[in-house]
């Protein structure tokens, strides 16, 4: 009787571990996401978290590591896109025909996004953009093909121009690499990178881990993807 009870306890035991560790994606639509639940998807999920911060250069005055908030994120998982979509229509909200278009349409680039670093690195997309890869074990890294910025004031609205110091405004997504913005970087603005990775050489389960890298002025940025986290119904979902 005992080992009976016991053996019954344990299956419980698991079942609940399975229910904690299912997602919100796999229990409940995704216009039904609380706030918190939505904002949790693109900030801390297996496909969005903090990114590791290091000095690109060795020494002993190479100077402390900031503070930035930085989140990297798998822009293309299904997840993410239907986060995106509820954010922007709020809970219960109803996705419009282009919104439905967006979730479903197929992507020919993996789209990583880097969110929070300080304004005034928009306009080094280029630079930055030269030195980012997806790594994976035994095989090339993937170097992005697509890239564009996006800027926000300190309160998060999108500024539309990017101003350049001296030279008046360039477009989102341009500007030259190294130049400063003017009035951009300390004021509390924000930079958001955005990467297009080809899929020319797809990525797989069996590559079982992805590292996002970048180096962003003096710093290394990385972020470690786990794709058997990265399911959804059965597939990993990139």
């Amino acid at each position: 009787m005992i080992r009976r009870v016991g053996s019954s306890l344990a299956l419980c035991l698991y079942a609940v571990v399975w229910l904690a560790a299912a997602g919100v994606w796999e229990t409940k639509p995704y216009t039904q996401w609380t706030d918190k639940e939505t904002q949790a998807v693109l900030t801390d999920s297996p496909w969005a978290g903090k990114g590791s911060l290091t000095n690109a250069r060795a020494g002993g005055a190479v100077g402390q590591i900031p503070d930035w908030k930085v989140t990297v994120t798998w822009r293309t998982a299904f997840p993410i896109r239907q986060a995106l979509v509820r954010k922007q229509n709020g809970q219960g909200g109803k996705a419009t025909p282009e919104q439905e278009a967006m979730l479903t349409a197929p992507e020919s680039h993996y789209v990583i996004a880097v969110e929070g670093l300080p304004g005034m690195f928009a306009g080094t997309i280029q630079a930055i953009g030269s030195q980012t890869t997806l790594e994976r074990d035994g095989k090339p890294p993937i170097a992005p093909t697509q890239g564009m910025a996006q800027l926000f004031d300190k309160d998060g609205k999108a500024v539309e121009q990017l101003p350049v110091r001296g030279a008046g405004a360039a477009p989102a997504g341009g500007g030259t690499p190294g130049r400063g913005f003017g009035g951009f970087g300390g004021d509390g603005s924000t930079a958001t990178l955005i990467f297009g990775f080809p899929k020319t050489d797809p990525i797989t389960s069996a590559d079982k881990e992805v590292e996002f890298s970048t180096t962003i002025g003096a710093y290394h940025l990385k972020k470690k993807f786990r794709l058997k986290d990265m399911v959804v119904s059965g597939e990993p979902a990139l």
